[in-house]
């Protein structure tokens, strides 16, 4: 049976966090291992490819220097900029890294970054007008030179789906587990987690999340509710209030919803709940009825109902199951 992986490439410039290039590398090779063991079951058999890519002076352009399969293909599905220790200013990298970046994201490509490796996402223009974080301790100077992006210097992951940002110096860590948990699921990421003895529970586990909607439909005003919704999936929510929000009839919302992204407002709205239902059942001990209400859903049954629908197990047995405790 063809094997299907996920690319994910690691941008190994001058100056790099060595640590950070091999240590995501092992953590995502030792995550293929545990996929592998649950072949003859019902999970996934997605599998990661890593490679490592590197400036050719010669020809000023990235090649693939270090491949775990036998060769790597141009196209990734994923790419990482870590952070440095080095103390000059990351936003000085060489164009050509800057322009992989931008060609890699358009062309489908996840960006992702660690510490001050957001200097360079924001450099090459991708972070405009989003959602962001970076190191606490260069909160100042990435605030003066990109003023134009939302900074949140407290989170340690900020996923904006097609871009995800990671904190700290070791928040290589956190973009690991949550690309296992993406990818390869969350059982995969909690045994990872749990052999490299690192505590899920806390490392901002909220940010980690299955539902990864499309963020690159073109349809801003979608767009616009997609964040908004992200931001107030508690609250009582109604087709009216959000066709209000954006000066559209409630008919015109639905068909630019399923324009947009294949699903109604309704489901959309159902899927981010159900997933950060998911993170509470996983990493905390609040009873069902607590996450429900938490989540939005004034009626505990109602919402049991709606996670079974769209997960295939009862709340209940998907903690029993994944429970990162």
């Amino acid at each position: 049976m063809a094997r299907k992986y996920k690319y994910i490439g690691i941008a190994k410039y001058p100056g790099v966090q060595l640590a950070a290039v091999y240590g995501l590398t092992d953590m995502l090779m030792t995550a293929n291992t545990f996929i592998q063991e649950q072949e003859n079951t019902d999970k996934t058999t997605l599998l990661f490819c890593l490679s490592h890519w590197e400036l050719d002076t010669e020809n000023s352009q990235l090649e693939a220097t270090f491949c775990t399969l036998e060769k790597s293909v141009l196209q990734q599905d994923v790419i990482v900029i870590l952070g440095t220790l080095d103390t000059g200013k990351l936003e000085d990298m060489s164009e050509v890294v800057i322009n992989w970046i931008r060609k890699q994201h358009a062309a489908g490509a996840i960006a992702s970054s660690v510490c001050k490796g957001a200097f360079a996402l924001a450099k090459s223009g991708i972070l405009s007008n989003r959602r962001a974080t970076t190191h606490w301790a260069f909160e100042e100077e990435f605030s003066a030179l990109y003023p134009d992006i939302n900074l949140e210097i407290d989170k340690m992951i900020v996923d904006d789906g097609d871009v995800i940002t990671a904190g700290g110096v070791m928040a290589w860590l956190d973009l690991g587990l949550r690309l296992i948990h993406q990818f390869a699921g969350p059982e995969v990421m909690v045994k990872i987690a749990k052999f490299l003895l690192i505590d899920p529970s806390g490392r901002e586990q909220k940010f980690y999340r299955a539902f990864s909607p499309p963020m690159d439909h073109g349809d801003t005003l979608i767009i616009k509710i997609q964040h908004w919704l992200q931001a107030n999936y508690g609250q009582l929510i109604s087709l009216e209030k959000l066709a209000d929000m954006t000066s559209i009839s409630v008919r015109t919302l639905i068909r630019r919803f399923h324009n947009s992204l294949a699903m109604s407002p309704t489901a959309y709205i159902q899927q981010v709940r159900v997933g950060q239902a998911r993170e509470l059942l996983e990493f905390t001990t609040l009873a069902v009825n607590q996450i429900a209400w938490k989540v939005g859903y004034e009626d505990p049954g109602s919402f049991s109902k709606i996670f079974q629908r769209n997960i295939g197990l009862t709340p209940a047995e998907y903690r029993r199951r994944f429970d990162a405790h």
